[in-house]
């Protein structure tokens, strides 16, 4: 090209030689427009790379959360049945419940749900950005930021009350066999008389719901999100 452009002014054929000094211009900006464009391309396809496996991540990560919160609501649904059948038969001692001891050794349980929230963080760390689409985005950061947190803080609002107000009551009025296997009353027909016990157990019993409602809740969102990133990873592989 350098012979070609000396010629061409040697010879005085100035014309000819804009042409060619046009052309080239216009090569080395396509050029330049290709190069940007590969590198536009690689950069896409890792972000895309870094989304697909992190939203993977978050999918395995709810699948434990997922069990995790199952658990959680047959536990509490567990401790809600023992607290009513045990106002039951303090209610009325004549009749006979099958594995009463069973369930005066269930009074007290509380659970906590286990986050496995690496995945999250990792967003946190990359930027929300990561992540496309809006409405999956928007969908992660209630379930992680909202409702995880907020089960959280009632999760330690009932175990505080657990521990302060039932644990007490039933340390002093329950004799405990075989732990979370049976327990029995020290005087079933003081406790059955026990304003402060029967009453305890009663709003015991409406906190347990109300946990159950939570988790349940959260089981709701888990599901919903894992569905959602299932349908964003199959559109996006």
């Amino acid at each position: 090209m350098r012979r070609i452009r000396q010629r061409l002014v040697a010879d005085s054929k100035f014309t000819k030689y804009m042409i060619y000094v046009i052309g080239e211009i216009i090569l080395i900006v396509i050029g330049i427009l290709i190069a940007l464009s590969i590198d536009t391309w690689n950069s896409n396809r890792m972000e895309s790379n870094t989304e697909i496996a992190l939203l993977k991540e978050m999918k395995n990560n709810l699948a434990v959360d997922l069990e995790d919160t199952r658990l959680n609501i047959e536990i509490n649904k567990m401790s809600h049945m023992s607290n009513t059948l045990v106002l039951e038969s303090l209610a009325h001692p004549e009749k006979q419940i099958d594995s009463l001891g069973y369930f005066y050794a269930h009074l007290t349980l509380s659970t906590i749900l286990d986050v496995n929230n690496t995945s999250y963080e990792s967003l946190q760390s990359l930027g929300f950005h990561t992540i496309k689409n809006d409405s999956l985005r928007i969908k992660i950061t209630e379930l992680y930021s909202i409702t995880y947190e907020f089960l959280a803080k009632m999760e330690n609002v009932i175990y505080s009350i657990q521990m302060d107000k039932v644990t007490p009551l039933v340390i002093s009025n329950i004799i405990t066999d075989i732990p979370y296997i049976s327990a029995r009353p020290v005087n079933p027909e003081a406790l059955s008389k026990n304003h402060e016990f029967i009453e305890t157990l009663k709003l015991s019993r409406q906190w347990f719901l109300f946990m159950i409602s939570l988790y349940e809740d959260a089981e709701h969102h888990i599901v919903a999100l894992i569905n959602m990133i299932d349908k964003e990873i199959e559109n996006r592989e």
